[in-house]
């Protein structure tokens, strides 16, 4: 069974037959977390935005992740395929603290839901690599610019850092992140506060 085919398996144990790996990651499940990460004072400087959005997406994934979780890291990416050009997919090595960890990289044609927001001519791929959360650089994975999913097998959670605005972590039950809930509450994001309190009320 390679990692595409694990992801999908785990997808269907612990998420609701609905559910779709795909932003807005916080609307698609039934039970998730959404973190205000960036500053939204129009004021504040660069330096201070980023340096708050740095410190609460590495102590949230800090949070939901310990050294030897069993991880699925997903990413997509897509292209538009030119006659007689070969593609090259951006290496990923880089950002893994162990190398070995891209043997287990899988990849397949994906294809976009009808509603997503899709261009003639491009072709979109699903990479999915399993690794133990100690052989990944999160530092460089979260600020790599690649639109990324992180799957917990063992917390059964998924985190997702969507831009320096928010984080969404998601799970198929409300125990998983109950504990998470109350002990950042200060950083959930106002505008979905309602439904989230009322997820683990």
């Amino acid at each position: 069974m390679n990692t595409n085919q694990i992801l999908d398996l785990f997808l269907r144990d612990h998420f609701s037959p609905d559910f779709r790996l795909k932003a807005p990651l916080f609307y698609n499940a039934d039970t998730g977390i959404r973190y205000e990460i960036g500053n939204p004072d129009p004021n504040v400087s660069y330096d201070s935005y980023f340096k708050q959005v740095k410190h609460r997406a590495l102590t949230l994934f800090k949070d939901t992740h310990q050294a030897d979780d069993d991880l699925l890291f997903i990413y997509y990416d897509c292209f538009k395929r030119i006659p007689n050009k070969p593609r090259k997919f951006k290496p990923i090595s880089r950002l893994l603290l162990n190398s070995h960890a891209v043997r287990t990289l899988s990849c397949i044609r994906w294809r976009p839901d009808e509603e997503d927001d899709v261009e003639d001519g491009w072709e979109y791929y699903r990479f999915v690599l399993k690794c133990k959360a100690s052989d990944i650089h999160i530092n460089k994975m979260l600020f790599s610019g690649r639109w990324i999913y992180i799957v917990n097998e063992t917390k059964k959670t998924i985190f997702h850092f969507y831009d320096s605005r928010g984080l969404d972590i998601v799970s198929g039950s409300p125990e998983t992140l109950r504990s998470q809930y109350y002990k950042r509450n200060n950083w959930i994001l106002n505008y979905d506060r309602e439904r989230i309190d009322s997820i683990f009320s």
